[in-house]
């Protein structure tokens, strides 16, 4: 990698959407890089182009990061473009325009780390339709798992003096100011939650916005699976899927293992995904990449091991849950309990699995073999019939505006800031020594 990488990428192939996230979507495999792969890929076969534009933040020194941040990464169509101030970024779509490409709507899928105020700045400039995606909840707390404290969830409705002392993440400015910022878009902006769990958090603590929320699932069931799964075997499987994190059960999980242990249960415990750095005793490890493998790679990764249930355990409320519906369509049977937003919401209205009220009552349910058997018997063959076989939902591309936004003003045109983009090159080499933050 040369330390001054070339950006002179390509202009956008043809009309275009601006999608504005965290991070290069190239690069990671959270559930956001996801659904933004996902959606390329519709926009390409609908014959417009995608352009994405992310922040650079080092979170090393202050000072520094404030400099880094007026800076954005642009992707067009894939290939890197380079670095861009934000003021100038204006000036590259203006001159995409009188090239004939025209954006038609901007789209902020994850905007936390960007200056609020630069950010804002950019929007009054560019007269375009603007959509608010709801991933997590980043626009109602800079926790945005909405955890107290890291730990329990705080509840959907809107931070506050008294709801939030004692909370090392209350900043009693944070939520007035996107309150400030979503008011600046009233006229232009729609917000899309990805479920009805989502979309309770989001009008819980912004109220005036209620009607104005649509909810999209990401995905779409179009028929059962095409080969049914045998009985469970003698040894019931139970799997963790995704990073082993503690906001997604994975603590529950290794407690899980050595409770059932002591009583002598019949269970396998297997892990799915990326590797912990310390693999637990007692648990195996299957590891799965969705970006080097594709779409179907953790539901084959089920499949194949012949998982009996799993456990989603996630103590925020999840937006959606790819990994859900990924277990689902392998036919596993899922353990959640009520906090958990749309997988407890999608087990009580599918029957595809249990919803739990604590972990005392999930050990306790464990330790009646008959029933867990009876129950993954059902519940596999509910959900293989509901969404053993799904989709990516289409419903976006009937919502982009037909025609591209009004002709933007003449701005000069600026070239890709080199120095910038050699630091994110750097940035991106210490990452894979473990060394970047």
């Amino acid at each position: 990698m040369r330390f001054f990488p070339r950006q002179t990428g390509p202009a956008p192939r043809a009309d275009y959407v601006l999608c504005m996230a965290r991070a290069d979507y190239r690069h990671a495999a959270s559930g956001l890089e996801k659904y933004l792969r996902e959606e390329i890929e519709l926009l390409a076969r609908a014959g417009l182009s995608a352009v994405c534009v992310f922040p650079f933040r080092t979170r090393r020194n202050r000072a520094v990061d404030a400099w880094l941040s007026q800076y954005w990464g642009v992707v067009v169509d894939g290939a890197w473009r380079g670095f861009c101030r934000a003021a100038d970024l204006a000036g590259w779509l203006a001159d995409w325009r009188r090239n004939g490409r025209g954006l038609r709507e901007i789209q902020l899928h994850h905007v936390q780390d960007y200056p609020l105020a630069l950010l804002a700045d950019f929007l009054a400039a560019v007269p375009a339709p603007v959509r608010l995606f709801i991933h997590d909840y980043h626009v109602v707390c800079a926790q945005y798992n909405l955890l107290r404290n890291g730990q329990v969830f705080c509840g959907p409705t809107a931070p506050s003096a008294e709801k939030c002392a004692g909370c090392r993440s209350w900043d009693p400015a944070y939520h007035p100011a996107w309150r400030a910022f979503l008011e600046s878009l009233r006229g232009r902006l729609e917000i899309w939650a990805p479920s009805a769990a989502a979309e309770r958090v989001v009008v819980g603590a912004f109220p005036e916005w209620a009607g104005h929320v649509r909810v999209v699932p990401h995905w779409r069931a179009v028929g059962p699976a095409a080969e049914p799964r045998p009985a469970p075997g003698e040894t019931l499987k139970i799997a963790f899927v995704g990073a082993p994190s503690p906001a997604k059960g994975w603590d529950v999980f290794l407690r899980l293992r050595e409770r059932l242990a002591t009583r002598g249960a019949s269970y396998e415990f297997i892990h799915f995904g990326r590797p912990a750095r310390k693999g637990p005793a007692r648990v195996r490890t299957v590891p799965v990449s969705v970006v080097r493998d594709g779409r179907e790679a953790m539901t084959a990764a089920l499949r194949k091991a012949g998982v009996d249930f799993v456990l989603l355990w996630s103590i925020c409320p999840e937006t959606f849950s790819y990994v859900l519906y990924e277990c689902l369509q392998a036919g596993a049977m899922v353990l959640t309990h009520p906090d958990s937003g749309n997988v407890a919401d999608e087990v009580r209205r599918s029957d595809v699995g249990i919803v739990l009220a604590d972990e005392r009552e999930l050990r306790d349910y464990l330790a009646d073999g008959a029933r867990v058997r009876a129950d993954v018997l059902r519940c596999r063959r509910e959900s293989l019939a509901r969404f053993g076989t799904m989709a990516v939902n289409e419903e976006i591309l009937r919502w982009i505006p037909p025609a591209a936004a009004a002709d933007l003003p003449a701005r000069k045109r600026s070239s890709p800031a080199r120095l910038v983009g050699g630091l994110y090159a750097l940035k991106r080499a210490l990452r894979r020594w473990g060394r970047a933050r």
